[in-house]
């Protein structure tokens, strides 16, 4: 456990990426899109790596799970710099 496997860490990049982009596409407004993915990428390998760390990637459904975690956490992420964005940002 704690050591990440090379291949994990791309899987985790296109989550973000991912993400990220349909991020961008659905908020809408003048929004950059490069913070949208570089959130969303920073999101998913934080969220891929913390799930890695805790439960291990022994088995391929242990990968899947930090996959989904990755993708819960960018999401959640992107969804905190909207509500911090729109409160600060109000016309």
């Amino acid at each position: 456990m704690g050591d990440v496997n090379t291949w994990a860490w791309p899987a985790w990049i296109i989550v973000g990426l991912v993400v990220g982009l349909m991020a961008g596409r659905s908020l809408g407004g003048r929004r950059v899109v490069v913070i949208d993915l570089l959130i969303s990428i920073a999101g998913a390998c934080l969220g891929g790596w913390g799930s890695d760390l805790a439960l291990g990637d022994d088995t391929p459904q242990l990968f899947i799970i930090s996959v989904l975690v990755a993708l819960f956490v960018s999401g959640a992420l992107l969804w905190l710099f909207n509500a911090i964005w729109q409160m600060f940002n109000k016309d």
